[in-house]
């Protein structure tokens, strides 16, 4: 199997002070806060100019169809990396799943599908030295009507 580095995707680690930057977080298009105190789908430029509670943060996502910034509390503290696409060799694949997004309303009363109805993912898979097809890495990449 490839290791966590294979062509169909490239992963950064980032320093956290330059990851949580408003023109790092304006790049990609959408976000998904979770927050111990709520749950938030939004447009990234949302959170770009707010201020974002980090020490309540569980796991953030800020995305767009070519890449990804993931926030996440790592062993040694919070973490951050980028994930951007690549080329996928032939024990490589990408998926696309999509998934309805309910009108669930956040904790803040704010509807999830007023962005779109489907939020889409995306799966990186590798090939084992079996063959099998293994998913390595999931993120969000975008959300549609």
């Amino acid at each position: 199997m490839k290791q966590a580095n294979a062509q169909a995707y490239r992963i950064e680690k980032l320093p956290w002070e330059q990851a949580v930057l408003p023109e790092m977080l304006r790049q990609y298009e959408f976000a998904i806060l979770n927050l111990i105190s709520s749950f938030t789908l939004d447009r990234a430029s949302v959170f770009a100019d707010a201020e974002i509670p980090w020490r309540e943060c569980l796991e953030a996502w800020f995305f767009s169809p070519d890449a990804a910034l993931h926030f996440y509390e790592g062993e040694d503290g919070p973490e951050a990396v980028r994930i951007t696409e690549g080329e996928a060799s032939e024990e490589e694949a990408v998926l696309e799943q999509r998934y309805r997004i309910s009108n669930y309303k956040d904790c803040n009363d704010k509807s999830f599908s007023r962005l779109g109805r489907v939020l889409v993912v995306k799966e990186y898979l590798c090939a084992d030295k079996d063959g099998q097809m293994q998913v390595i890495l999931t993120r969000p990449a975008d959300i549609e009507p």
